[in-house]
């Protein structure tokens, strides 16, 4: 039926069914927005919010000249945009291991990789109840020597050096450090606070 054979159609029925036909018109179109899902989308042109590869559960294993294991980088979720050199990772751990066998962890909720491709990292910034913590193998087990504690840190793999301007709570054996502002060497096994730097013996 075409339109206007159907509204001659609707003008030869009576009042009432005209309403009842309506209402019928009415509950039809409402069931089918109800199945309809919209979604939107990008603009034409803008892929550089897509990535070009997701992972989930992946780890990223550098080594050095001499084929030793040097870091250690791995997330639940891991996306990559070579448009933007850079990957987005949720809940990141990154492992820095030393020549004296000291181990350096920090984890975080988040991380951005700046990364030219998918298999070299540049620097990477972590957010979100981010550790910086230190440890040293004995006979039995690692024992933790630093802990550090932040809102965000930057780090540069081959320099080894971290930091921050956020506030910062560092532990140590019987002592708690605070301040704003942090340095870490991480060659060297060296880490500092800048600023409002607060010392508290703690007992055990």
């Amino acid at each position: 039926m075409s339109w206007s054979n159907g509204v001659q159609w609707l003008k030869r029925r009576s009042p009432r069914q005209r309403i009842l036909f309506l209402v019928f018109l009415f509950l039809i179109s409402a069931e089918l927005l109800r199945h309809t899902h919209i979604t939107s989308a990008l603009p034409i042109g803008n892929t550089s919010a897509l990535p070009q590869e997701y992972m989930k559960t992946v780890e990223l294993t550098i080594y050095d000249t001499q084929g030793a294991i040097k870091n250690a980088l791995s997330a639940d979720y891991w996306a990559y945009s070579p448009q933007t050199e850079h990957s987005i990772l949720n809940k990141p751990k990154l492992i820095i291991y030393k020549p004296d066998h000291t181990v350096w962890e920090i984890v975080a909720k988040h991380a951005r990789v700046n990364q030219p491709n998918i298999g070299a990292i540049e620097s990477i910034a972590l957010s979100k109840d981010v550790v910086l913590q230190s440890s040293q193998p004995t006979a039995m087990t690692q024992v933790a020597h630093v802990t550090v504690e932040t809102q965000s840190l930057d780090y540069q793999p081959e320099k080894q050096y971290a930091e921050t301007a956020q506030f910062v709570k560092m532990t140590k054996p019987a002592l708690t450090i605070t301040g704003i502002g942090l340095r870490a060497f991480l060659e060297n096994n060296w880490v500092e606070l800048l600023h409002d730097v607060k010392t508290y013996y703690t007992s055990h």
